[in-house]
């Protein structure tokens, strides 16, 4: 019947139209998948089933399948209806497997044909085959020359040329390098493309906790394992965190200033009860020296 199937060919778009058209359920197109992978293999317990073919045994196949075999008795009706049953012999044939056994046969055999007539022709042109070619015979030894005194000179020293001191340097930039762009170097122990130099430059400026807080991203962003050169991430990371803290600093400066106009209230409120308090002491000495006269 042929060898084992080590791959199963499938047509994605017919299997796609099958299941659309027939609306069957996932368990049905599960299992039924599993099988054609278990039926692409031999079967030494059922030699009436070769590659290609299953057994007419639910027990068998409930147990391949690691299935319940009430499970296989519900679902293999619909499985099995476009196998090919085989009642005297037992079993199921799966064209679609078989047919692909069969293709791999008949390759084999044509292969194998093409080896033998290239083999007849090169014994009817005199070659002798690769499996029947025997090795030359090995030369008599003949007797080897005495040697010869080696002169040695000392070697000649070289001096590298500018081309080979300056590849093995490390590239610097040249120009101004924008301090933005250097601390980004600093973090991530590399320099940005230069083309994103004036982007960083305009995001981050110069400021001095711009550039403390840019550092800080880079280091944390390289110790999580993202890549250094990825700028656009540090960025967008760093545009985040500068509004979050200047949203908080906007917060902590409301705060602030309502906390200075309650102070300024509270100040105002005391000094207004105060006046009062001094105009009523005012008032009562003022009465108490009335009674006096009278």
């Amino acid at each position: 019947m042929g060898l084992p199937l080590k791959y199963l060919e499938i047509w994605i778009d017919d299997s796609i139209a099958r299941i659309s058209v027939s609306e069957e359920s996932l368990d049905v197109t599960g299992l039924r998948f599993r099988l054609w992978l278990i039926a692409c293999y031999e079967k030494p317990d059922h030699p009436e089933a070769p590659p290609g073919y299953l057994p007419d045994d639910p027990e068998w196949i409930a147990r391949k399948a690691r299935i319940p075999l009430q499970r296989w008795l519900d679902l293999g009706p619909e499985i099995s209806r476009d196998w090919e049953h085989q009642r005297r012999r037992g079993r199921y044939r799966i064209r679609r497997i078989v047919e692909q056994i069969e293709q791999r046969s008949r390759k084999q055999k044509a292969g194998k044909k093409g080896a033998a007539r290239r083999w007849r022709g090169d014994s009817a042109n005199g070659r002798q085959p690769m499996a029947d070619s025997q090795s030359p015979p090995s030369p008599s030894p003949s007797p080897s020359p005495s040697p010869s005194p080696l002169r040695l000179s000392p070697p000649e020293r070289r001096e590298p040329s500018s081309r080979s001191r300056s590849s093995s340097r490390p590239t610097e930039p040249r120009g101004r390098v924008p301090k933005a762009v250097e601390t980004l170097r600093e973090a991530v122990h590399r320099y940005p493309a230069r083309s994103w130099w004036p982007r960083v430059a305009e995001t981050v400026g110069d400021a001095p906790e711009r550039l403390k807080l840019l550092r800080e991203i880079a280091v944390d962003w390289v110790g999580k394992g993202f890549k250094p050169t990825n700028v656009s991430g540090i960025l967008e990371r760093f545009s985040s965190a500068l509004a979050e803290e200047e949203g908080q600093s906007d917060e902590r400066m409301e705060r602030q200033e309502l906390s200075r106009e309650r102070t300024q209230l509270q100040e105002q409120l005391a000094a207004g009860a105060s006046r009062a308090q001094s105009r009523d002491t005012t008032a009562e000495r003022s009465e108490s020296a009335m009674g006096d006269l009278y």
